[in-house]
């Protein structure tokens, strides 16, 4: 997950102000993501929506980050490069060490949880497993066996990280990907191409969704080319709770219209609902990041932070959770229920709360130490 927030000096105080509650905006979408994981399977497309926006909000801060900062500084790409590691990798081990135990000791219980959930069966699989890279194949089809079975998409965003500092300096070869981007975006939108395969190289596939990190690309270089846009107070907060809603819109939409009544033939309402959402996402993120606060710890700055931290250990351990909510309490049945979702989500915040207080903490002095 990338930095939440940038600053900037108003002139016409000696006050320090942020933009962007980006913190509450990626807690938004990693409950949605645990709600496509945990709840029933017509609630399944929360979760590609929200990996979508991810995709763009990460696209939007990196590049930001990496443009204001690393690329000012000696040695910034390997400091760069140094950070993205750091925040990564840590709470992923952790979660994937204690995952790896769950797989081995109890593989009904983590099958369960998700069918992806199981111990690797090659050294490939090992290798993509261990370090993020490769989870997904070119054609977007996924690693049969994923101990932390969210991560695919977290492969996806370090490939494309990687690239970013390049793009950022070798602004050409920015543009080119930027335009190859959209070209295979525009060829998998094809109305004909409505079929699983389709679905594949449009959702899981760097091809895909390689076309969202370059719409947050293209927002950090118009934002910081040109003024930002005085949002007010009251339209921000009309965002964050707009937002959540729409997915909740979403669902009446889809299942009234009967689309969800089988969703492994992925109908073209879900592909609507898809690049609808792209614009929903990108309009959220334009907001956002245009919208002046005071840096002040006021209580909202203070949730917005928390809420962000948490975020990310969320993502990664709702499913682990599963499982263990599996093995403890048998008598709640099979996942995919709305209790087995209540329960599991409540020990994810859990889990979350106490990573980051024990390990997201520390892990971030380190990374400030990093920026400097």
């Amino acid at each position: 997950m990338p930095e939440s927030n940038t600053a900037k000096n108003d002139k016409t105080s000696n006050t320090v102000f942020q933009y962007g509650l980006f913190g509450l905006f990626r807690y938004y979408l990693a409950v949605m993501v645990c709600i496509s994981h945990l709840m029933p399977w017509e609630y399944m497309h929360f979760g590609m929506y929200a990996v979508f926006a991810f995709f763009t909000l990460s696209g939007y801060l990196i590049t930001l980050s990496y443009a204001t900062h690393y690329s000012k500084q000696e040695s910034g790409l390997a400091k760069f490069y140094l950070n993205r590691f750091i925040r990564v990798y840590p709470a992923f081990f952790l979660v994937f060490v204690i995952s790896l135990c769950v797989a081995y000791f109890f593989p009904e219980e983590a099958v369960s949880a998700n069918e992806r959930f199981t111990i690797p069966s090659s050294k490939f699989e090992w290798f993509s497993n261990f370090i993020l890279v490769s989870l997904t194949y070119p054609n977007g089809f996924r690693a049969i066996s994923t101990i932390v079975p969210t991560t695919w998409s977290l492969g996806i965003e370090i490939t494309i990280w990687a690239f970013i500092p390049f793009f950022v300096l070798y602004k050409k070869f920015g543009m080119a990907w930027v335009a190859i981007s959209l070209l295979s975006f525009l060829y998998l939108a094809l109305p004909d191409n409505n079929s699983a395969m389709a679905f594949i190289m449009r959702y899981y596939s760097i091809s895909g969704s390689s076309f969202c990190f370059c719409i947050g690309f293209i927002l950090c270089f118009y934002v910081l080319k040109y003024k930002r846009l005085e949002i007010p107070q009251w339209l921000t907060r009309l965002t964050l709770v707009l937002y959540p809603l729409s997915y909740g819109l979403s669902f009446i939409f889809w299942t009234n219209s009967g689309n969800m009544e089988n969703w492994d033939h992925m109908g073209g309402q879900v592909y609507g609902g898809l690049y609808l959402f792209m614009i929903i996402n990108t309009l959220t993120i334009i907001i956002l990041a245009n919208s002046k606060r005071d840096s002040s710890k006021t209580l909202l700055n203070k949730i917005d932070e928390f809420l962000g931290d948490v975020s990310y250990p969320l993502f990664l351990c709702h499913i682990l959770c599963g499982s263990i909510v599996l093995i403890f309490y048998s008598e709640i049945g099979q996942a995919r229920t709305i209790p087995y979702a209540i329960i599991t989500f409540t020990i994810s915040n859990i889990m979350a709360v106490l990573m980051v207080v024990f390990l997201e903490n520390n892990i971030k002095k380190i990374r400030n130490l990093i920026r400097r």
